[in-house]
């Protein structure tokens, strides 16, 4: 069942086994952003230095730039600050690009269900395995919605979307937690 949409790949739908290459290609743009936001961040900090010192040594009237043609040193710190609240007001956060490191926990969902199926087969309780297997589904769609969310481009345009495959692993999930927890029947525990 497809877990996942991608514009990006002329529409192709890809289920839990073949989302590797969209998760290798996004952890990529996450570690670019990275570097590029340390590297902004250094380039901030030796500006700032470079002002303050400039700001303790004359003061802050002092004029800056090519003849003293550039405004004051007091000036222009307060427009470097401005300048990195609006750079770091602007970068997404790094949690989600965090998140795709635990993209494995996803395949545990079909694991889970396998072994849902054998416990079932041999009559054993299927409590602790239905609870595991919800909890499981939650979190692989929680990482599912992560994804989705990283795989936008410009304007908010979003390159993934998420495939009923995805839903049905929620609701499935969410079934089986409630099971687990002895609030709904479970049909596949009577035998």
């Amino acid at each position: 069942m497809p877990a996942i949409n991608s514009l990006a790949r002329g529409g192709q739908s890809l289920s839990l086994l073949g989302l590797g290459p969209v998760v290798t290609e996004l952890s990529q743009e996450a570690k670019a952003e990275r570097e590029s936001a340390e590297s902004r961040s250094k380039d901030f900090d030796e500006r700032e230095k470079q002002l303050q010192t400039v700001i303790a040594t004359t003061g802050p009237a002092t004029p800056i730039g090519m003849f003293g043609s550039g405004g004051s040193a007091g000036d222009a710190l307060k427009e470097l600050q401005d300048e990195r609240a609006k750079t770091a007001a602007s970068q997404e956060s790094h949690m989600g690009s965090f998140l795709l490191s635990f993209m494995w926990l996803v395949y545990a969902v079909p694991l889970l269900a396998l072994a849902l199926i054998g416990l079932s087969w041999t009559g054993r309780t299927l409590r602790t395995a239905s609870l595991a297997a919800g909890i499981s589904g939650v979190v692989a769609f929680g990482l599912l919605w992560n994804l989705t969310s990283l795989g936008t481009i410009g304007d908010g345009m979003s390159m993934l979307t998420l495939g009923f495959g995805a839903w049905i692993i929620l609701l499935t999930s969410i079934a089986l937690g409630l099971s687990g927890l002895g609030k709904i029947h479970n049909p596949l525990a009577t035998a």
